[in-house]
């Protein structure tokens, strides 16, 4: 990045470079997985159906990608979404990612130091449309501690395509390993447009989102 003259744009102008080849990284998640405020890097790599190999991420010490920390892989065909968030409060941050194999869906919680390793199944379905799966997929709407243990709850949509059902919004309390409450819908829920509203008072907060 080059200093630039203009008070009005932007403080630096970005220069291409050729710094490293992406392969088959399909998501770059700048993280602090140490908790010391230096960002490093998580790249999640999708497998695309290849029997030959797994969905993989990897941990990056910089934002560099010079030294791999962790790498961590499993069976899938593709992640769906993934949040780096300091779940379990300890200032570092964690990735969490949601995929799908077969005919359910799943979330793995993952640290850099294998400190934490957490693995959910959310939801099932029934292949209707007889193209030989269920398409089940699940995204990250929203963090929040409904049960007020110090710990925030995983808000998740389930979405389907052809075979149209379930669809839900799921509240996973990841620390005691249960599903804290469950709401269905019929439409699908937009994942990027999900918010969680305190009204002040006693009264419990309030979920929105737009749905199409």
């Amino acid at each position: 990045m080059n200093p630039v003259d203009d008070p009005l744009i932007l403080e630096y102008r970005f220069v291409q470079m050729k710094t490293s080849k992406m392969n088959n990284h399909d998501y770059w998640l700048p993280i602090d997985s140490r908790g010391t405020g230096q960002m490093g890097l998580c790249l999640i790599g999708n497998n695309w159906l290849p029997s030959d190999s797994l969905t993989s991420v990897i941990f990056y010490e910089d934002l560099f990608i010079s030294q791999a920390i962790r790498h961590y892989n499993f069976k899938t065909l593709e992640v769906d979404g993934f949040m780096p968030f300091n779940f379990n409060n300890s200032g570092a941050e964690e990735i969490t990612v949601s995929y799908y194999w077969d005919d359910s869906v799943w979330l793995e919680m993952l640290s850099i130091d294998e400190n934490m390793h957490y693995k959910k199944m959310l939801g099932t379905g029934i292949d209707l449309n007889g193209n030989g799966y269920w398409d089940g997929h699940a995204f990250f709407c929203n963090v929040y501690d409904f049960n007020d243990d110090g710990y925030v709850e995983l808000l998740l949509s389930i979405d389907t395509g052809y075979d149209l059902y379930p669809r839900k919004l799921i509240c996973l309390d990841w620390k005691n390993d249960k599903i804290l409450w469950e709401y269905n819908l019929a439409g699908i829920i937009k994942n990027t447009n999900f918010f969680v509203t305190e009204l002040g008072g006693s009264d419990r907060p309030y979920c929105m989102w737009f749905c199409r």
